[in-house]
C-alpha cells in the first residue's frame, strides 16, 4: 500500500476530547471518513502490547479500510530497552508493517520544566548517547529503523552531539 497522507496520534486526543472517537478503531474509521489513508498511533493510544488479539483486530480493520497504521512509542521505548524487554514494541511495529518505529528523545518541554542547568544538560546528553546505542542494537536486531522527535528537550548542538556519538 502506498502511503500518501496520514494523521497523527495527537489528533486522536483532540478527536476524543471533541467526542468524535472513543477508541483507536473509531479513529481509523474517522480518519478514513475525512479523507486520510493512514494514521500514526503511539503506545498510549494503541491496544496494550500483551493484547495481541486487539492489535491484530486493529490491523485487520485498517487493512480492510485500505488504511495504514504507523507505530510510535513515547519514552517507553527507552525504558523497555534499558529493562531488556523492548522486543514487543518492535514486534508490534512489524505487525502493523510500520516502516520505522517512531519515538521521542525526551518528554515535551522537560528541559524547561526541570530547569536544566549546563551540568544537567550535559548529563542528559551523555545518558541519551548511551540509551541510543542500546536502542540501536535492538533496532538492528529487528531490522527496523527508529526515528526520533526532539520534543523541545535538547538544543540543536546537543542533538548533533548525540547522533554523531
Amino acid at each position: 500500500m502506498a502511503k500518501q497522507f496520514g494523521v497523527v496520534c495527537w489528533s486522536f486526543s483532540a478527536a476524543q476530547a471533541a467526542g468524535l472517537v472513543k477508541t483507536p478503531e473509531d479513529y481509523v474509521r474517522y480518519a478514513k471518513e475525512i479523507g486520510f489513508d493512514g494514521v500514526a498511533l503511539d503506545t498510549p493510544v494503541l491496544p496494550p502490547l500483551a493484547d495481541d488479539a486487539a492489535n491484530r483486530r486493529l490491523k485487520e480493520l485498517a487493512d480492510g479500510l485500505g488504511m495504514f497504521v504507523d507505530v510510535g512509542t513515547t519514552l517507553d521505548l527507552e525504558k523497555a530497552v534499558l529493562a531488556g524487554n523492548a522486543d514487543a514494541l518492535f514486534q508490534r511495529a512489524r505487525l502493523f508493517e510500520s516502516p520505522v518505529l517512531k519515538s521521542v528523545l525526551q518528554n515535551c518541554g522537560v528541559r524547561f520544566t526541570e530547569h536544566w542547568d549546563t551540568e544537567t544538560a550535559e548529563e542528559n546528553v551523555r545518558h541519551k548517547i548511551d540509551v541510543l546505542r542500546a536502542i540501536g542494537e535492538v533496532a538492528e536486531r529487528h531490522g527496523l529503523p527508529v526515528a526520533f522527535e526532539n520534543h523541545i528537550g535538547f538544543r540543536n548542538d546537543e542533538i548533533v552531539r548525540i547522533f554523531e556519538a
